[in-house]
C-alpha cells in the first residue's frame, strides 16, 4: 500500500499544491477553503473551476497519477463585492444629482448687503464677498461725502441670485454753488451773505486795495469772482477798499492872495 496525498489542480489553486498526506490504514479529514486570487468589484458573477485529487506516492516521493487515488471536480462562483443593482442605481442617480446641483445653483438666492453710509471701496469688497457683480454711476450729493454710496438697487436685505448685478450710485461731492455778489458791501454784511446756503462760503482772508471810487472798508472784489461756481463751504478772499491811493490824490491848490491896489 502507498501513502495518499491530497492535492489541488486548476486556476483557483494555482497548480498542484499538497494539502494532506495520509499514511496507509489511517483515516484523515481535510477542511478545504477555496478563494480567488483577486476580488471582483462589480459586474456579473464569475465561475472558477478547481479539482481535488488523492494520489498515490511512490517510493521516490513522486506522485503517481491515477493509481490508488480519487479525483473530484468543483466550481467556485465569485460574487461581485458591489451588486449589479448598485451600479445601475448609481448610473441613474449621477445625472439626477448633477441636475439637482445645477437647479440649486440657479435658484439659490443670497441676501444683498446693505451698503448705506459706506465708501465705494468697502461696498465693492462686500459685493464681491457675497458673490455679486456691480456697476456704478455718479451724482452730486450735498450730504454724502465724495466716493460714498448714495443709493443701491436692489436695496440691502433683498434676495437675488448669485452673480446678479447690483447698481451703485456714488457721490461726486456737493453740487457747486455760485459765489454771491457782495461787491459794495462792508465786511460784516458780505460775510453774512457768503454764509447763506447753498454756498455756505467762508472768508479765509481780507486784502486791502486802494480804490478811488469805493468807500473805505467796502468790498471791491472777491476770489473766486462773483457768480463763479465753487464747492460749498470753500474759502473766499475779500478785497476791501482802503480808499484812494495817496499818489492819486488831487494836488492841493492854494487860495489866491489879494494884494491892496495902489490907489487904495
Amino acid at each position: 500500500m502507498r501513502s495518499l496525498t491530497l492535492v489541488t489542480r486548476g486556476r483557483v489553486g494555482g497548480g498542484a499544491q499538497p494539502l494532506l498526506r495520509v499514511a496507509p490504514g489511517v483515516e484523515e479529514v481535510a477542511q478545504i477553503h477555496v478563494r480567488p486570487h483577486r476580488p471582483l468589484w462589480f459586474g456579473a458573477p464569475s465561475v472558477h473551476s478547481f479539482s481535488l485529487e488523492a494520489v498515490g506516492e511512490g517510493r521516490d516521493g513522486a506522485y503517481v497519477d491515477g493509481q490508488d487515488g480519487a479525483h473530484v471536480e468543483g466550481q467556485l462562483t465569485q460574487v461581485p463585492l458591489i451588486p449589479r443593482w448598485v451600479v445601475r442605481a448609481a448610473a441613474l442617480a449621477i445625472p439626477l444629482v448633477a441636475a439637482l446641483l445645477v437647479f440649486l445653483h440657479v435658484t439659490a438666492t443670497t441676501a444683498v448687503p446693505d451698503l448705506g453710509h459706506v465708501s465705494k471701496n468697502v461696498a465693492e469688497q462686500k459685493l464681491r464677498a457675497a458673490g455679486f457683480l456691480f456697476k456704478e454711476s455718479t451724482s452730486q450729493a450735498d450730504v454724502v461725502p465724495v466716493d460714498g454710496v448714495i443709493s443701491q438697487d436692489p436695496v440691502g436685505g433683498s434676495h437675488k441670485h448669485h452673480g446678479s448685478t447690483i447698481t451703485l450710485l456714488i457721490s461726486a461731492g456737493p453740487t457747486p454753488a455760485a459765489v454771491p455778489d457782495v461787491i459794495g458791501e462792508d465786511q460784516v454784511r458780505a460775510q453774512a451773505d457768503l454764509l447763506r446756503p447753498p454756498g455756505r462760503f467762508v472768508i479765509d482772508q481780507t486784502i486791502q486795495r486802494a480804490d478811488a471810487t469805493a468807500p473805505r472798508g467796502t468790498v471791491v472784489d472777491t476770489d473766486p469772482r462773483r457768480s463763479q461756481l465753487a464747492a460749498p463751504g470753500s474759502a473766499v478772499t475779500l478785497f476791501l477798499s482802503s480808499g484812494p491811493s495817496p499818489a492819486a490824490s488831487p494836488p492841493t491848490v492854494a487860495a489866491p492872495t489879494h494884494k491892496p491896489s495902489a490907489g487904495a
